[in-house]
């Protein structure tokens, strides 16, 4: 080996791995129902998850959950 050249640090093996975990691949074939229930519980208060679509400076399309607390159930307390 040529001084100049350097050894890898990992293998291609390992270099997959830390990419998977690092990266993970895209799921693109998930509904809504996987996401769970659109009224839930956080510390005990209920919230409700609006899913929306946010587009980003370059034109594209972000799918998003927004949690917030059911101010009508807040109320009634």
């Amino acid at each position: 080996m040529k001084p100049e050249e350097k050894k890898p640090v990992f293998s291609d093996a390992a270099l997959s791995l830390i990419n998977f975990v690092v990266r993970p691949p895209r799921v693109n074939d998930y509904d809504l129902s996987d996401l769970g229930f659109k009224k839930t519980t956080i510390g005990g208060k209920p919230c409700i998850r609006d899913d929306i679509e946010v587009l980003t400076a370059k034109g594209q399309k972000m799918q998003c959950s927004f949690y917030h607390f059911d101010e009508k159930v807040l109320l009634s307390f």
